[in-house]
């Protein structure tokens, strides 16, 4: 079983490295245009109003235990640990460089058709706003299938996403991604 998530990552590792490739040889040309007559400067009296200051940034995050939602699937945080240096066992064992916080989350796929959960999409942000990418090895020691798993739609998994972050960082919401190319959807973890 673990030969196949090794492969399939590899496949999709050297893909993505392809598809970068070719967008950074993608060259452009630059298009020079002159400008037209100038308009003349309005009057005073003629002058818009100053324009209203923008509306402060709504807060994307949402409450702990909310269900939140990107793109087919749900996600629900069910628990979070956090001090663990060791998860796993034998072959499949994984060594925190500092901690594991582990996030136990439900997932449904609300979808119309089937879509795959990939855990290392997820991002744990701290209370500095750094961002944590999920621990590929750990997750696959912690769960069943490895970091990854395939949803029909109305199908529900429940999972455990594993960070490896310095000791003493403080936790404040998870990014959820349905794809690695969806916007994500924020939630608190506490």
């Amino acid at each position: 079983m673990w030969v196949w998530i090794v492969i399939g990552t590899l496949v999709l590792s050297c893909g993505g490295c392809v598809g970068l490739v070719g967008l950074a040889s993608n060259t452009s040309s630059t298009k020079t245009t002159t400008a037209g007559p100038v308009a003349a400067k309005p009057s005073p009296s003629e002058q818009p109003a100053a324009p209203t200051p923008a509306a402060p940034p709504k807060n994307d995050v949402a409450p702990a235990g909310s269900a939140v939602r990107d793109g087919q699937f749900e996600f629900v945080i069910t628990n979070v640990e956090q001090g663990t240096t060791r998860v796993g066992g034998g072959f499949w064992g994984e060594e925190a460089k500092g901690e594991f916080v582990l996030v136990s989350v439900d997932i449904s796929n609300v979808g119309k058709r089937a879509q795959t959960y990939f855990g290392s999409n997820q991002v744990l942000i701290d209370d500095q706003n750094r961002e944590f990418e999920a621990s590929f090895s750990a997750n696959a020691a912690l769960n069943d299938y490895g970091s990854h798993e395939d949803l029909n739609p109305g199908h529900k998994v429940s999972v455990v996403i594993a960070f490896d972050v310095p000791v003493g960082v403080v936790p404040v919401a998870i990014e959820f991604h349905g794809s690695m190319f969806s916007g994500g959807a924020k939630v608190a973890v506490r």
